[in-house]
């Protein structure tokens, strides 16, 4: 009999080593709209001195973040200081960090979107979806303490099943078929024994150093305990297993029977984030990832088709009101497009609490109203009460105002006026501002809107600012469906 002095170790870490290799080629695709947008700001200087900037960029980008990662690894302290991923990226200049991803899109990986196979996009798309709940519920539990590793373990965990996707296509298909129906865990079972090793194996080895791995072994699921023996899983494992649950569940093609464990650890998400869990869930993956969803197609109708909340649905009531607003037609084409976008989000009969937001937190302070507050009245009290602020001022800094009071009040003298009321430098709540205010509602008065003004915009180089607040402030009576 032939002897071939090899131990089934040493033939699981040959193979892991030759697929470490062969993956390093391949990768998966990165977007060449987030390299475009990173070179941009890298040459403007938009990241200088602005780390958060310049990750937020990266992490929107999955295989760009981990071709990062993997660069890395030999820049942890060797005296193992520092650990984890994120706290290494900050030791380095930025300017290492931009020139570690300055490389053309191929560089990073043989393959495109224009390529993506659908079990590709499917498991693309569960990485979105696992590590955006993930984020959000480690947001509300840790509060900032170690969001930054709960996203990046998060990321690794899913990582070796998508290289496997997009680098042995077919032994990924035909485990997905063996499987299909199954456990997450019974697909890499079934991948382990095809391919050698396990994918957390892989995606561990190509991005963290050795100590780092041994480190975080049992948060990314290296350590299985000995059968018998309870697990008691960390915080971060608990968080990272919840959303890749709730991204298998809401698989239904690949993963149609839910399993009673996954069920319920999906219900932990409702416990976290509340019974609007989903449609936050999916509304950040259309703010933070809408690369994908522009370059990928197939990810997108993957994701959004029955979970697209009811603004993302055509709506023609809409359509109609924003062809209505007198003033749009007075507004530059850029503003234009970002009211039609409020406009979307209006249904008959409903106030559209996601217009207003988006008026509030981000169309109003990029125009150049970076603060002011809305008022509505009190018909009982005959009360203006501050209920949403304008950009990131604190609604404490209003307070309530009677609707009698005579003593040249800017907001109260606008409840009454038929016409925004327009002030410039003036004392006006501690403050030296420029304002404009005016009356909400057409034939009842419900209120009104109250914005200051940045210096560029009093000044007019770029946008009238009357007009504007007259679009605007008739866009937020559509918004609350007043009439």
């Amino acid at each position: 009999m032939a002897v071939t002095g090899l131990s089934t170790r040493s033939i699981v870490s040959r193979r892991l080593e030759q697929a470490i290799e062969y993956v390093e080629r391949g990768w998966f695709p990165a977007s060449p709209l987030a390299l475009e947008k990173i070179h941009k700001r890298a040459e403007s200087g938009s990241y200088n001195n602005d780390f958060e900037l310049l990750l937020s960029d990266i992490k929107g980008d999955f295989a760009l973040f981990t071709y990062l990662l993997k660069g890395i690894r030999s820049e942890y302290p060797k005296d193992k200081t520092i650990l984890e991923p994120v706290a290494v990226l900050r030791s380095l200049e930025i300017s290492k960090i931009v020139n570690l991803i300055s490389v053309p899109v191929d560089v990073i990986s043989s393959h495109s979107f224009y390529e993506m196979e659908k079990t590709q996009a499917a498991r693309l798309k569960n990485l979105i979806v696992g590590c955006t709940a993930t984020e959000l519920m480690a947001e509300k539990v840790l509060g900032n303490a170690n969001l930054d590793q709960v996203f990046t373990l998060s990321v690794i965990r899913q990582l070796g099943l998508n290289l496997i996707s997009w680098n042995y296509p077919s032994i990924y298909g035909r485990a997905l078929q063996s499987v299909k129906g199954g456990a997450e865990d019974e697909f890499d079972e079934v991948l382990a024994t095809n391919l050698g090793f396990r994918p957390i194996e892989l995606a561990s080895a190509l991005t963290l150093p050795a100590h780092a791995i041994a480190f975080y072994a049992e948060d990314l699921g290296l350590k299985i305990p000995p059968q018998g023996q309870a697990d008691d899983p960390s915080i971060t494992r608990k968080l990272c297993e919840i959303g890749e649950a709730f991204a298998s569940i809401n698989d239904t093609e690949h993963y149609p029977t839910s399993t009673v464990e996954a069920r319920g650890k999906v219900a932990e998400i409702q416990t976290l984030l509340g019974a609007n869990a989903e449609p936050l869930i999916y509304d950040k993956i259309k703010k933070v990832y809408k690369d994908y969803l522009t370059l990928a197609p197939q990810i997108s109708q993957l994701i959004l088709p029955s979970k697209v909340p009811e603004s993302d649905k055509p709506n023609p009531y809409g359509k109609a009101l924003f062809s209505r607003n007198p003033y749009v037609s007075k507004l530059p084409n850029d503003l234009k497009i970002k009211i039609e976008q409020v406009y979307h989000t209006i249904r008959k009969g409903q106030i559209s609490t996601d217009g207003i937001q988006l008026l509030a937190t981000d169309i109003l302070p990029q125009v150049g109203f970076h603060r002011g507050c809305i008022y509505l009245v009190e018909q009982k009290e005959l009360t203006l009460t501050p209920r949403l602020r304008i950009g990131t001022d604190q609604v404490s800094r209003y307070r309530a105002l009677s609707c009698f009071d005579t003593g040249g009040n800017p907001v109260v003298d606008a409840f009454s006026c038929s016409y925004p009321v327009k002030e410039t430098d003036i004392v006006f709540l501690g403050d030296r501002v420029s304002l404009l205010a005016g009356a909400l509602g057409v034939s009842e008065r419900a209120g009104v809107l109250y914005l200051e003004m940045t210096p560029a915009l009093k000044s007019g180089v770029k946008y009238d600012a009357l007009a504007v607040f007259k679009a605007f402030r008739h866009c937020l009576n559509d918004c609350l469906s007043l009439k």
